[in-house]
Formats: structure tokens, sequence, C-alpha cells
């Protein structure tokens, strides 16, 4: 008996030496390893989107749970519009954990992408071509490990985004592109407050309560719109269309008053 609570004394010494940043930079480096096999491209870290995976981690080590959905029932996509309601894109998670972290950094870090790669979903994510950003947060409790690697394709970010306007003022809503599309891949769509506002599009048409306006060029990887908020008090819900498709994680509201 003693000597096995000298193993557990021992090796929970081990764990407080692990550093949880040198961990997740290791399994990103495994990740883009395995990746380079296929000779797909290395995804690249955000910063963002880091802070959301240590959030999931941390939360789960803190409240001794595992898997998608935290206690506030928020999801990947409920965290992303919690966190990060600038994205406009989609997002997915895998997540990892360790009962007993092993003796190395660099251990812990195969050991977590080894469990990701024998899980077909989460192996399908690492070799995917269609995120162009990863955030990987690793949180230790006791001698164990939480993992959240969150994968991402971001198409744009809003910018100055201001959620209330006087009525009859200017609104302009600006995103910046970080897909490396053109600006005319995209649109913007605006529901008005007022549900029967008779509102005029650049076509010369007339719609009722809602309008897709062109874009311009705003410089410096920004596209830019600008109109009147006189179609009604209330709120008017704002959402960038990119190639024709709604991303609902993005959908913002300004409030005019």
């Amino acid at each position: 008996m003693k000597k096995i609570n000298l193993i557990i004394i021992f090796m929970f010494i081990f764990s407080l030496m692990l550093n949880a940043n040198v961990i997740e930079d290791e399994i990103l480096r495994l990740i883009n390893l395995e990746r380079s096999k296929s000779s797909l491209p290395p995804i690249p870290n955000n910063e963002i989107l880091h802070s959301i995976a240590l959030y999931h981690s941390d939360n789960m080590a803190n409240n001794k749970f595992f898997g998608n959905t935290d206690l506030d029932g928020l999801d990947s996509k409920g965290r992303q519009i919690k966190l990060y309601p600038e994205m406009v894109g989609t997002i997915t998670e895998s997540f990892a954990k360790l009962d007993v972290i092993p003796l190395t950094d660099k251990n812990a870090a195969s050991s977590i992408v080894k469990k990701l790669l024998e899980t077909p979903d989460d192996k399908k994510y690492i070799m995917s071509k269609d995120f162009n950003a990863i955030g990987i947060g690793a949180s230790k409790r006791g001698i164990g490990l939480y993992a959240t690697i969150t994968y991402a394709n971001i198409i744009a970010e809003e910018v100055d985004f201001k959620s209330e306007a006087k009525f009859g003022e200017d609104i302009t809503i600006k995103y910046r592109i970080l897909n490396k599309a053109p600006f005319t891949d995209f649109k913007i769509a605006v529901e008005m407050a007022d549900k029967n506002a008779k509102v005029i599009g650049d076509d010369g048409k007339t719609y009722i309560g809602g309008i897709i306006y062109d874009v311009k060029d705003a410089g410096n990887n920004v596209l830019s719109r600008t109109f009147k908020a006189e179609y009604g008090k209330g709120d008017y819900k704002i959402s960038l269309l990119y190639k024709g498709e709604m991303y609902q994680s993005n959908i913002r509201t300004i409030t005019v008053k």
C-alpha cells in the first residue's frame, strides 16, 4: 500500500512539472506532421481558437465532465458565438482525455494525438482540407489532462461592429476577408425592424422587410456596405453571405432607437 501511495505521489509531482503550453504546441506539431504524410498543408494556429479550446478544456477539468456540450448547454458553435461572435465560417471540435499524464510533455501530446487518430471522426478532422485555422487547449487536473482541438474554416471577421444606432442615421457594416476570396463572392443580408418596409435593392426592385445588398471593396481585404436605419425602430438582423450561403453563427443584431 505504501509503495502504491509513493507511485501516486511520484506521478503527481511529475504531472505538476509538465507544461500545458508545451503540450499544446506538440499536439499541433504532431497533427501537422500527420497531415504532411498525405501532402496536406499545415493548419496554422489561431489565438482566438486557442482561447475557445482552452476555455472548454478548463471547463471540463474544473467541472469534471467530458464531451462537446458544456454545463451551460453550449456546444462548439455555441461557444464560438459566445467567445468569437465576429467570426463568419464553420467550426468543429475534437476532445481527448488522459486519466494519467505520461511523464513528459511530448509523450502526453503523442498519447492525445494517438487517441484522435484512432477515432474515425477525429482523424477525418485532422486530415480535412476544409479548415484554415486551429486552436488547441490543454488543461491539467491532478494527474490527468483534458484537451480540446478546435478547427475552423474562417471566411471573414466583422470589423468595428456597433450594436446600436439611431433612427435615420447611416449604418456601415464591415468584414475583413480571411479566406482570400474576391469581395465579389460576398453580399450582406439585412432583415429590417419593420417587416413590412419597402426597400429598394441594388437591382432597382422593391423588396419587403429585408434585402440582400452588394458590397464594396474598402481596401486591405475589407468589404463594406452602408445603408440608412430608416426601416423601423427595433432590431435589424445582419449577416454576411459567401457564395450565397448564410452562416447562422454570425447573424448579428443592431438595435435602432
